[in-house]
């Protein structure tokens, strides 16, 4: 840019009086080479584009991003400037510096919210769909129960208790019915959604249909030892009778 924006030669650290001789030293210099630039017909600067205006620009903007530095480097060191003190927080550059910054923690708080909003959004889902997953219920052998088909005793049967009284389960070959005492009903039950084990079976209540079976002619009665549950399978079906043991009062065991 000329004989006069040529840099001083480097001799290590400045500080005190060198350090303000030299800045005035460089303030001059710059002061030269704008007049002399600015005397040109043209009003161009020498290796820079695009004209003196815009270089006087760049000046300012360079030395208020050097004092953001400066007072950013001096707050840091703990040395506070007073308001109106060289440090104090001014120019371009702690302005762009403090803006920057601004921008980084916002975009850093919307990572954290989107990631929030994730993790509150899969864990909504997954303790909905726990939550519609019916837990399985235990089902007991019910001893002493005995099923009749036609009054007659069918070759492979069984009969469970669930944690309710009067409901029970029935296995009928392998045809599965839930049988309730309390509400005089039948539902079928998919074969595949029972699972056996030993003496025990598992359901799950969301698999219990909420459409019973259409039967009639229901009849319960009382025969000492058990409690006789009686009904037709829709209006001239089979008869299906269950016998559930009872008390010395009277009531069903289970």
């Amino acid at each position: 840019m000329g004989e006069n924006s040529r840099q001083a030669p480097k001799t290590g650290r400045l500080r005190g009086p060198k350090c303000w001789n030299r800045s005035r030293d460089s303030a001059k210099r710059l002061h030269n080479l704008r007049e002399k630039d600015l005397q040109n017909a043209d009003g161009r600067v020498p290796n820079f584009k695009p004209d003196a205006v815009a270089f006087v620009g760049y000046l300012i903007a360079h030395d208020s991003h050097r004092r953001g530095q400066i007072s950013v480097l001096a707050h840091q060191k703990g040395y506070a400037g007073s308001e109106q003190g060289f440090l104090r927080p001014v120019g371009m550059g702690n302005t762009l510096e403090g803006m920057r910054v601004q921008a980084l923690r916002r975009q850093a708080v919307f990572l954290l919210l989107r990631w929030l909003a994730a993790l509150l959004f899969t864990g909504f889902f997954a303790l909905h769909a726990v939550a519609q997953q019916s837990p399985k219920q235990q089902w007991k052998t019910l001893p002493f129960a005995i099923v009749r088909y036609n009054d007659d005793a069918p070759k492979s049967w069984n009969v469970y208790r669930g944690d309710h009284k009067g409901v029970y389960l029935v296995r009928l070959w392998k045809r599965y019915l839930l049988i309730d005492t309390n509400s005089q009903s039948a539902f079928e039950i998919d074969p595949a959604k029972v699972l056996v084990s030993g003496e025990q079976a598992e359901l799950s209540a969301a698999d219990i249909p909420s459409d019973p079976l259409e039967i009639a002619e229901w009849k319960t009665r009382n025969a000492g030892p058990v409690l006789r549950h009686r009904f037709r399978f829709g209006q001239s079906g089979n008869f299906l009778e269950l016998q559930i043991p009872v008390l010395p009062n009277g009531k069903p065991a289970y």
